[in-house]
């Protein structure tokens, strides 16, 4: 049995995300980045895969907001850069991180709808500790 905390079902669909974390589960990940687009930006949520015994808990370890490069720097980049805990620059694009602390305000500061991620792939560990997570 798979649940979702809080956090992550107010800010991601937990329709679109239910069979991938199944999959994700039965292939022994515990860490993943679900991804989609709002509006002209690239939102990722990391979801941390915990054993519960009899169940894992899909719980919210994160949020990132990519923009490209050349993005001027105005109200919105500035709020993103106060919530931030990393940014980095992740495939010509820069990515803002906000941990699970500030993840649900960063996101509804970006988008209007729950997202519903069009790309989920494992994420090693390390790559959390680094952008600040768990």
């Amino acid at each position: 049995m798979l649940e979702f905390d809080g956090k992550l079902s107010s800010i991601a669909s937990t329709e679109h995300l239910l069979r991938p974390l199944e999959d994700a589960v039965a292939l022994g990940y515990e860490y993943l980045r679900a991804c989609g687009v709002c509006g002209e930006r690239k939102v990722c949520i990391y979801i941390h895969l915990k054993s519960l015994g009899d169940g894992f808990l899909a719980e919210l370890t994160g949020v990132s907001v990519e923009v490209s490069p050349d993005t001027v720097v105005d109200e919105y980049v500035v709020k993103l850069l106060g919530y931030a805990s990393t940014v980095r620059s992740r495939r010509g694009s820069v990515e803002f991180y906000a941990g699970p602390g500030t993840a649900v305000g960063v996101y509804y500061m970006t988008c209007r709808d729950k997202l519903v991620a069009v790309d989920v792939e494992p994420v090693e560990y390390e790559e959390v500790l680094l952008l600040g997570g768990d």
